[in-house]
């Protein structure tokens, strides 16, 4: 009967083992593959940021930027309708 325990408890023990081993193997091949594409997104992503940006020096970008502002909050004040003269 004790032997019958022993041989059983390490049966199962192995059988959890080798299960746990495939596992492992498998979910680190997971996780290798999804790391690539997630470095491939950031890569991508960080060089279409960078093709997105002017290009410009920055004494002359506050002033253009302060521009941009006047003609924006110029273009965005509603104009009055115009009178109608009879």
């Amino acid at each position: 009967m004790t032997m019958t325990n022993v041989l059983v408890t390490l049966a199962v023990i192995t059988g959890v083992g080798a299960a746990m081993r495939y596992d492992m193997k498998s979910s680190l091949n997971m996780f290798s593959r999804n790391a690539k594409h997630v470095k491939a997104w950031m890569e991508s992503g960080a060089a279409a940021a960078s093709h997105e940006l002017p290009k410009s020096s920055s004494s002359s970008s506050s002033s253009s930027t302060a521009e941009s502002i006047g003609k924006a909050a110029a273009a965005a004040k509603p104009q009055p309708p115009p009178s109608k003269s009879t």
